[in-house]
């Protein structure tokens, strides 16, 4: 089982990336998912004396802003999981050959997830490697960068955000008859982690209090996606909708 659903997401992404537009449009995310944390970093250092405790809570939120990048590159596969299938006229075959409804499922899910985390360590990277190369010789290092709250946000929230936005729009793609409107629901989607940041904002609560909660929602919300988009995937109705 576990080879075909390897199978299944190495064509997904290989499929996903074979387009030029795909590709530039990923380029033109990461450049401006990196900037704005980057301008941000620079703008709070320099207001703070350029103490690193002046940024640790701040980068909390910058990171997850850095966040929506993965996110929408994981989006970009996962919406068009079945929409583009229909669109290249290959869904018949795919729902033809001997799998079970439960490895297509997690084969292109697999796709998405293992993609968007590619794309969040590389986010991560741009905007924290520019705080210690390009800042770290100003910094006064009065605190540790990686808070635990932080640590809890990079590690688990954000990861957790991929698996959430997967899981929940492969369950929805399914229904979705092409794939223009399956943009409109990764809009949506992205309008709901930004009224997360703003929240985290808003709500003056411990940060790693927050997060340590956020966590776990997004936890529990991603497993129950994954059941429902288990039990709610149908070959005999997707044939019925092409």
């Amino acid at each position: 089982m576990a080879s075909v659903i390897f199978e299944i997401a190495r064509k997904e992404a290989l499929s996903y990336y074979s387009r030029r537009s795909v590709i530039v449009q990923n380029i033109i995310l990461l450049f401006a998912f990196s900037i704005i944390p980057i301008e941000q970093v620079g703008s709070v250092l320099a207001s703070g004396g350029h103490r690193i405790s002046s940024l640790s809570s701040t980068l909390d939120v910058l990171l997850l802003i850095a966040a929506f990048y993965p996110i929408m590159v994981a989006n970009g596969i996962s919406v068009l999981a079945f929409p583009y299938e229909k669109d290249q006229k290959t869904i018949e075959h795919l729902l033809s050959l001997p799998l079970s409804d439960k490895e297509i499922f997690l084969g292109k899910a697999l796709a998405a997830v293992v993609t968007g985390w590619a794309g969040l360590a590389l986010v991560y990277s741009i905007v924290i490697g520019y705080v210690l190369v390009v800042d770290g010789s100003s910094i006064v290092w009065d605190a540790p960068l990686v808070t635990p709250s932080l640590a809890v946000s990079i590690f688990v929230v954000a990861p957790m955000l991929v698996v959430l936005s997967t899981m929940a729009l492969i369950a929805i793609s399914s229904y979705i008859p092409n794939t223009r409107e399956s943009y409109i629901i990764n809009i949506i989607l992205m309008g709901v982690m930004i009224g997360v940041g703003s929240m985290r904002l808003a709500i003056n609560v411990d940060p790693l209090l927050f997060d340590l909660g956020l966590a776990a929602a997004l936890a529990i919300l991603a497993f129950m996606a994954y059941v429902v988009g288990i039990k709610a995937f149908s070959r005999e109705k997707l044939i019925s909708r092409i």
